[in-house]
């Protein structure tokens, strides 16, 4: 048997090395995508409780990659009415906005079963009925985000909600 005379000591300096690196490439990886945001990647919003709905929205960069960036965001809620004399019209019952900063996204689990995953969010909250200008009278009404970059560019994004009008 063939002995190389350093004890081992050259395949333990490789396995020192290697922890260190492996480590790093891992850590490295789970850093979050900082890099400017150029849309709105998805609004989500869904009823929590009676007459309240919760709602989040995703940000991406240019190559679809999710990211946290700085900006102001104004959230604004509409109820939709339609009829056969006037067609198709929009209110705006709710307004508010918000300073978003990059530590303020959260990496979360959403979705079920196959639809699982995670997701780098910015959290609004849940909003109650009871903070609107007035209380909604149809049933759909539509969330709209105007995520607004510190370059003044406006990424908007937007989403149906069904309200629980009774």
């Amino acid at each position: 048997m063939k002995h190389s005379g350093d004890g081992g000591v050259g395949t333990c300096k490789k396995v020192m090395v290697f922890i260190p690196l492996t480590l790093a490439l891992l850590l490295a990886g789970c850093s979050r995508n900082t890099e400017p945001a150029a849309y709105v990647a998805d609004v989500v919003v869904y009823g929590e409780g009676y007459q309240a709905f919760v709602c989040y929205f995703v940000l991406a960069d240019s190559l679809g990659r999710e990211t946290a960036t700085d900006g102001s965001v104004t959230l604004q809620v509409f109820q939709e009415q339609w009829s056969f004399d006037e067609g198709e019209s929009s209110e705006l019952i709710y307004q508010t906005t918000l300073r978003a900063h990059q530590e303020d996204f959260q990496t979360a689990t959403v979705g079920q079963g196959p639809f699982k995953r995670k997701r780098l969010i910015y959290y609004v909250g849940r909003i109650l009925y009871s903070q609107f200008f007035e209380f909604p009278t149809s049933a759909v009404g539509t969330v709209k985000i105007d995520f607004r970059t510190n370059d003044g560019r406006h990424l908007l994004g937007k989403a149906t909600i069904l309200f629980d009008t009774d």
